[in-house]
This record gives C-alpha cells, sequence and structure tokens, in this order.
C-alpha cells in the first residue's frame, strides 16, 4: 500500500504552486483560494471594527468622520457594518486622516495580499480584542431610543 501526504502545509505549497488551484490528497481536498478568503474575510472584519473605533476614539459621529476623511457617507456606514468592500479612495483617506499607513490600511480592507503571517495574525487578534461589550454612550443610547420611536410609528 502506498503511503499519502496529507499534511496541510504541504498541501498549501503544492496548491499555490499550481496558482491556486485544488490539491486532493487521499480525499483530503485543499484549495489555496478558500484559505485566501478566509484571510480576507478575518482583515475585513478587523478592519471594519478599526475604522469604528478609530472613529470612537476621536469622538465623532460617522457624518462628521465621512466629513472629516472626506469620504462618502454611505460607504462609511457599509465599511462598519462589514456590508462592502471599500473602495482604494476610501481607504487611502482614510489612511491619510488618521496618519497611518496607506498599504498596512489597504491590506487590512482586503485590497492588498501582503504575504506577511505576523500581519495576519495581529489584524485577527485585533478584531477578536475590539469586540466591545460596554453599554451604550448616552448619545448613543438616544439616538437608538429616537430610532426606535420611528420604527415604532409605521
Amino acid at each position: 500500500m502506498r503511503d499519502f501526504n496529507n499534511d496541510p502545509e504541504w498541501m498549501r505549497r503544492k496548491a499555490e504552486a499550481e496558482d491556486g488551484s485544488f490539491v486532493s490528497v487521499a480525499g483530503s481536498l485543499y484549495k489555496a483560494d478558500e484559505e485566501k478568503r478566509k484571510v480576507g474575510d478575518a482583515t475585513r472584519v478587523s478592519f471594519s471594527r478599526f475604522v469604528h473605533l478609530a472613529r470612537k476614539e476621536k469622538r465623532l459621529t460617522l457624518e462628521q468622520f465621512a466629513e472629516r476623511a472626506d469620504v462618502d457617507l454611505f460607504e462609511l456606514v457599509n465599511i462598519e457594518t462589514e456590508k462592502a468592500r471599500p473602495k482604494a479612495r476610501t481607504v487611502y483617506q482614510i489612511a491619510d486622516f488618521l496618519g497611518i499607513s496607506e498599504q498596512r490600511l489597504m491590506a487590512l480592507a482586503g485590497l492588498l495580499d501582503l504575504k506577511d503571517v505576523q500581519f495576519q495574525e495581529e489584524s485577527v487578534r485585533f478584531a477578536a480584542r475590539a469586540e466591545t461589550l460596554e453599554a451604550p454612550t448616552p448619545e448613543e443610547h438616544a439616538a437608538f431610543e429616537a430610532w426606535v420611536n420611528f420604527l415604532s410609528k409605521a
């Protein structure tokens, strides 16, 4: 009987050598694109949470942040709610406004493929830690109550 190599690292290398193709070994299947998608999803969550916390650190509403960063309000809402991948211009404007690396923020937004394992691990770690559990601020509570009142009238 022949021994099969089903080591995940070996399969990853073989799949990448095949430019993202499938690699199957004794029923095990590895697809490089699937791993990249998972990393991309995780970094986009990190990007969303980073933008949200950066805005809160500056004590800005979505409208104020969008205006000061010179980005579209609708797109900023989509970023913070993880609804869509942002445009490169938007990420550049946010990086410029916050005074941080455009390249790293582009990678965090999923617009640039950085083959930096530490960057990927740290971005996932940040996303896990950045989930806030504290009570809403008085302003957030007031906005929530106003919205509930509005929704209740229909």
